[in-house]
């Protein structure tokens, strides 16, 4: 008993030493030089756990196959009862203590039972040694020797000797007998004869062995079902961790299967020690992307037009990491995982390592405890990534690429349909050219402002570790859009949510004001009761995208122009808002309605997505599902689109007219709040940006002669073609604007310079990428269109 003693508390101590070991190399010591391994600390530690489980489940050969091992059965007992606590607390280190519900913590809860049973069971041997130990059957062949035994003591004897001793073999013995018992048997014996009582004693205690065993017998029947119960349930939960380990060890080598909440890393987890840049990215759209209301909403509908043919394709961008766990696109927030809610995170761009090309958001996440970054190549004076017990740090580059950005924002349909192009259309300018990233502008101090020098700072802050200064940058990664509900991110915190949305906002205004320019051509003077034009010039001088971008057919840029006369008179608008805050395009309700005129002049750089009928005949949708035609209007980088908008000056006007002209934008429209069933509330938190505007004073005279400079031309400065002299509205080249596109008709209307309306045959065909308010050049015999060319 001694030596198990000894045994017991040796183990207990190098349980608890080894432990502390193991815990300071995982703490003090995260990485080790192991080709390909992504933590080779931690990948050693469950090296050490499953080395220490097999040895562990050998304690059952040694007792049950090899026995002629040396040691004794007991303390191989205790070897596997400690043995396997400390495999247990290796694998946590293993695991980061990191757990969710997922199969990786299915083993270490399986292990975890198999330590309790096997402590369990530890005390069930140790306090029911005899009932335990012995089998039945050989219990009940002992009993059958003292039987037999009795038997050839009454062999030959007297009749009371068998008929005393007889009795009480036959019958069961009580299980607790107390002495007195024995001794009132012992008395039947008095009447015996002299020869039979030496006999007749040793048959009493053979009856009194009989009861003993038969005790023995019952009390372990009693205990037999709760032994083997234990028993079950440790082979149960063994045979468990013994398949949950291969599946674990294949899963992490060979990625068998979809990752789960708990292998990604939440960015509260990363505001640890990242601060700066966690509070960057939460007032950002990549953290609004899952909260958004009109992108879940607007999902939703695209799920119910396409019966659910979609599937996930919106939202794998939207919600990369909430799509990687394996849920629902249309799943409430309130049932996601909380990790699943939070848009476009951490984790959803610096666990890409690989270059995955223009997919749509169709890309795997790698989650893991290897983080990508653009720094630590560890040449010219880029340091190398300075190591930590949180996650191994590798270099990059091609996350600051805008290849990377079109991953997501380069987006073609199930159907083919392109509906966002981005990066297309960076790649085609000039930027791309100079090497002009997406970063550049949107991730920078100022958004908008690219070759601005960045802000130097350390990546992290850890506390008693001196970390190299690096280049910063700005993850609010700003863009045009912005938060429409109010409760975000802080949803307990209003004044705080209050701030970082005005912040932000700022930001937004900032990109803003970096996008465009304006030029408005008007004449100095003009004569009562004659026409004049105004000319109006935009040019994208800051975005290395067109203007607007993104998906356009939510974004609205326009053109407002208002004459008045002296007296307030309302001479001439365009660009004005209906009411219901929308354009008075095609797609206005009250313009259906005919509640209000159609805006002949409107110059709307938004895109169209059609639905081309069977019969030919085209109309406006809205969601991707329905389309099957993407007309796109938006201008170039650095490239001048323009408006011509004809003014009749009253017989009776006094100067000066007035002319205001805005360039506003708006990042959706609110037809589509009304299409989609959303609040009003949101609706009414949709801001008009004005990117610039400009005013001019014309005076007036009241001799009857037009003079030339009334009639204002597209000047070679402006970046588009001079108006050409009269045409003819039948024959030869026509340059204008055009007014309306008549699919059922077969036919287009041109203003031309002159304002005079030219309405001309043409094929369909020939109108691909065109649309209302595009300035063209087209080639007309005979009243038919042979070919027309936006300009």
């Amino acid at each position: 008993m001694s030596s198990i003693s000894q045994m017991h508390k040796r183990l207990a101590l190098f349980t608890l030493v080894a432990g502390f070991i193991f815990w300071v190399v995982y703490r003090f010591a995260p990485y080790l030089p192991i080709p390909g391994v992504e933590k080779g600390t931690v990948y050693l530690l469950g090296i050490v756990a499953v080395l220490l489980i097999l040895f562990v489940m050998t304690y059952s050969l040694r007792k049950r196959v090899v026995k002629g091992v040396p040691g004794r059965l007991d303390n191989w007992l205790w070897a596997h009862i400690y043995l396997g606590i400390l495999a247990l607390f290796i694998i946590a280190l293993h695991a980061e203590f990191r757990f969710g519900w997922d199969y990786n913590t299915a083993a270490v809860i399986f292990l975890a039972l198999v330590i309790i049973t096997g402590v369990v069971g530890r005390y069930f041997y140790t306090r029911f040694p005899s009932s335990i130990a012995n089998e039945q059957d050989k219990v009940i062949s002992q009993v059958n020797e003292v039987k037999k035994s009795i038997n050839d003591l009454m062999a030959g004897k007297s009749r009371p000797f068998q008929k005393i001793i007889g009795s009480e073999l036959n019958t069961p013995s009580p299980l607790s007998p107390k002495p007195e018992y024995w001794e009132e048997l012992l008395s039947k014996g008095e009447i015996l004869h002299e020869e039979e009582k030496e006999d007749f004693k040793k048959a009493v205690l053979l009856l009194e062995q009989k009861a003993s065993l038969e005790a023995q017998s019952v009390s372990q029947l009693k205990y037999k079902p709760l032994f083997r119960g234990w028993l079950v349930a440790h082979l149960v939960v063994t045979g468990g961790l013994i398949v949950l380990i291969p599946l674990h060890i294949l899963d992490d080598s060979f990625k068998v299967f979809p990752p789960t909440a708990s292998d990604f890393g939440s960015p509260q987890e990363c505001r640890q020690c990242h601060q700066r840049q966690y509070d960057e990215w939460i007032m950002s759209m990549h953290a609004y992307g899952q909260v958004s209301p009109v992108a879940f909403e607007l999902n939703a509908k695209v799920q119910e037009d396409s019966k659910g043919k979609v599937g996930v394709f919106c939202f794998k961008c939207h919600a990369p990491v909430s799509i990687a766990i394996g849920e629902d696109a249309i799943m409430p927030n309130d049932k996601r995982d909380p990790i699943g809610v939070l848009g476009v995170q951490c984790d959803s761009c610096h666990t890409i390592g690989k270059d995955h090309g223009l997919v749509s958001g169709d890309f795997p996440l790698e989650p893991g405890r290897t983080k990508y970054g653009i720094f630590g190549t560890g040449f010219n004076g880029d340091s190398k990534p300075v190591r930590n017990s949180f996650h191994k740090s590798l270099e990059f580059t091609y996350l600051k690429t805008s290849e990377f950005c079109g991953s997501c924002h380069d987006v073609v349909t199930p159907k083919g349909l392109r509906v966002e192009e981005t990066f297309a259309e960076w790649k085609d300018s000039i930027y791309a050219k100079k090497g002009i990233t997406c970063q550049e502008c949107h991730m920078r101090t100022i958004p908008g402002k690219p070759n601005q020098k960045k802000v130097m700072g350390t990546a992290a802050i850890m506390v008693g570790v001196d970390l190299p200064e690096r280049p910063l940058s700005n993850h609010s990664m700003v863009g045009v859009d912005y938060h429409l509900v109010d409760f975000f991110p802080y949803p307990n915190n209003p004044a705080e949510t209050e701030r970082i949305q005005r912040e932000y906002m700022q930001e937004v205004y900032e990109l803003h004001k970096a996008s465009a320019q304006m030029k408005v051509e008007a004449p100095k003077s003009v004569i009562t009761g004659s026409d004049f034009q105004v000319a109006v010039h935009v040019t994208n001088v800051g975005a290395g995208h067109y203007l607007p971008s993104g998906f356009t057919v939510e974004r609205q840029l326009w053109v407002e122009i208002i004459a008045k006369g002296s007296d307030g008179k309302l001479l001439f608008v365009s660009g004005d808002l209906d009411g219901n805050y929308d354009l008075r395009n095609r797609c206005s309700q009250e313009v259906k309605l005919e509640a209000a005129p159609l805006d002949e002049y409107l110059v709307n750089f938004q895109s169209e997505m059609i639905r081309v009928n069977p019969d030919g005949t085209e109309e406006d949708v809205f969601l991707t599902s329905q389309a099957n035609k993407f007309v796109k209007d938006g201008i170039p980088p650095l490239e001048t689109r323009s408006g011509i908008y004809p003014i009749t000056v009253p017989p009776d006007a006094k100067g000066p007219l007035k002319v205001d002209v805005r360039l506003r934008f708006r990042n959706l429209s609110p037809l589509i709040f009304d299409r989609l069933g959303l609040d009003e509330k949101l609706k009414n938190r949709l801001k008009i940006i004005d990117l610039a505007t400009e005013s001019r004073l014309i005076e007036v005279e009241s001799n009857g002669i037009v003079s030339a400079n009334q009639q204002v031309g597209l000047s070679s400065s402006s970046g588009t073609d001079a108006i050409a002299s009269p045409a003819s509205s039948t024959q030869g080249k026509i340059i204008g604007i055009i007014m309306s596109i008549d699919t059922q008709a077969g036919t287009i209307t041109v203003n031309d310079a002159k304002l005079k309306k030219h309405v001309i045959k043409i094929d369909p065909k020939l109108l691909e990428g065109i649309s209302i308010c595009n300035k063209v050049e087209v080639e007309v015999e005979n009243g038919v269109a042979k070919s027309i060319k936006k300009l």
